[in-house]
């Protein structure tokens, strides 16, 4: 297996050009290198908005805005835009990361849709049971161990989420293809048929076999199938 080199820039402009890409496979530094850069971006952010809206609204009175006070809505208003833009990226770039170490996209759903079910299902118990308790100052002690149950299950699928995204990658070709950090030099990616369907590349053979006999038996000047 040949390991490829790949730098962080390299990773995140991988990151953009695959934004709707959901088949095939990403290494580690294809899937964290722009979350990190993503973090970057939105802490720069965050620091910019803070160094102007905190001096600004000390200085500001009810007669006399600065106009520096318009610019940190501003700055939240395209933190918010840069996270809708980065929605697409960052889930197909979580769907490769999971085909990279040979488990199907479909785990996202649960790592997405998880924590909103636990929520959902965790808010209605505890309003049944405070309704059904009737104590309203205190919460009733099966509340507290749903709510010990539900942290713990959040928490688990969150530590086994991190463990599946920072295993390293399959080497060589697995069900969604070829490896992109341990390249196997024999794998040809799949290509389209007659029919515009994709097939399956093929390990140790660069052709289809009917397409080399047919160019054998033309270059041999016969046709067996005659």
């Amino acid at each position: 297996m040949n390991e490829q080199e790949m730098s962080m820039f390299e990773a995140y402009k991988r990151y953009w050009k695959n934004a709707f890409n959901f088949t095939g496979r990403a290494r580690r530094k294809e899937y964290w290198g722009p979350v990190l850069f993503n973090q970057i971006i939105v802490f720069l952010c965050i620091v910019i908005m803070m160094a102007i809206a905190i001096p600004t609204l000390a200085t500001s009175t009810e007669n006399n805005i600065s106009p520096f006070f318009f610019i940190a809505p501003i700055i939240y208003l395209l933190m918010i835009l840069f996270g809708l833009a980065t929605f697409f990226p960052t889930l197909s770039s979580s769907i490769r990361r999971l085909h990279d170490v040979g488990k199907s996209g479909w785990w996202m759903l649960l790592f997405m849709l998880a924590p909103m079910i636990i929520g959902f299902v965790f808010s209605t118990v505890m309003n049944i049971m405070v309704m059904m308790s009737g104590e309203t100052e205190t919460l009733p002690t099966g509340v507290i161990l749903m709510m010990g149950l539900f942290s713990l299950a959040l928490i688990g699928i969150g530590i086994y989420q991190l463990i599946v995204f920072i295993k390293d990658s399959q080497p060589g070709v697995n069900k969604w293809g070829n490896s992109p950090k341990y390249l196997d030099p024999n794998y040809v990616a799949p290509y389209q048929n007659y029919y515009g369907q994709p097939n399956q590349g093929y390990p140790n053979q660069p052709m289809d076999n009917g397409y080399i006999q047919e160019n054998n038996q033309q270059h041999n000047g016969y046709d067996d199938r005659k």
